[in-house]
């Protein structure tokens, strides 16, 4: 079943966006352990049913994301005002730096130095203003 964003706190609605060091590594690892297929995913699948992946996926991601904020913003936990287009962008450049370590064939110890890159780049909270 669908979450309800109007039943999670104040705390949990800024904590959904949290990509700290040990979240953002956790998404690395596990798509790491998959790295084979992941990578035939994003990049070998022309042609097929899977060929829009990464921009079905940001779509995914977006929905929920933009309603999660929504209810931030309705709540006054952030002032920062942003549409559902510009939430689409930021998460389309979000994905992108998890994506291409796997394109360029990373190792892991360059994965762990890149994942805590990305969450300096991106730091959600402060895009969002929950830090104001």
């Amino acid at each position: 079943s669908a979450v309800d964003e109007t039943q999670h706190t104040d705390r949990e609605l800024i904590e959904a966006w949290n990509m700290g060091e040990d979240v953002m590594l956790a998404w690395f690892e596990f798509l790491y352990e998959r790295r084979e297929g992941f990578l035939l995913l994003i990049s070998g699948s022309a042609g097929t049913r899977y060929q829009n992946f990464q921009h079905d996926w940001v779509e995914t991601m977006t929905a929920k994301s933009y309603d999660y904020y929504r209810e931030a913003f309705r709540r006054g936990l952030t002032r920062t005002e942003m549409s559902r287009t510009e939430v689409h962008i930021l998460l389309t450049s979000f994905w992108s730096t998890v994506y291409e370590p796997f394109i360029h064939s990373y190792t892991w110890e360059e994965i762990e130095t890149h994942s805590a890159l990305v969450c300096r780049l991106l730091n959600w909270n402060r895009v969002l203003g929950f830090d104001e």
